[in-house]
């Protein structure tokens, strides 16, 4: 997969979770959370990869509403 095809397919997942990419700061807004590009393609990666993703923190509740959400591990 190329860059470009990995950034349009980090753009779908996060709309279809309900999150907007932030231009002013590269990352993606839903409400008043915030994460960077970087978290949000780990999460992709976890997902892809079929992980388990348990919030344990804030930061890592909201990745794990990403890979949740995004359906990346379903078939």
């Amino acid at each position: 997969m190329t860059d470009y095809d990995a950034d349009r397919r980090l753009f779908a997942a996060m709309k279809e979770a309900g999150w907007a990419h932030d231009p002013e700061t590269q990352g993606f807004r839903k409400g008043l959370s915030w994460v960077t590009w970087g978290q949000a393609m780990d999460a992709l990666r976890l997902a892809d990869k079929g992980e388990t993703v348990e919030g344990v923190a804030p930061q890592s509740e909201t990745l794990a509403r990403i890979v949740t959400a995004s359906g990346a591990n379903e078939p």
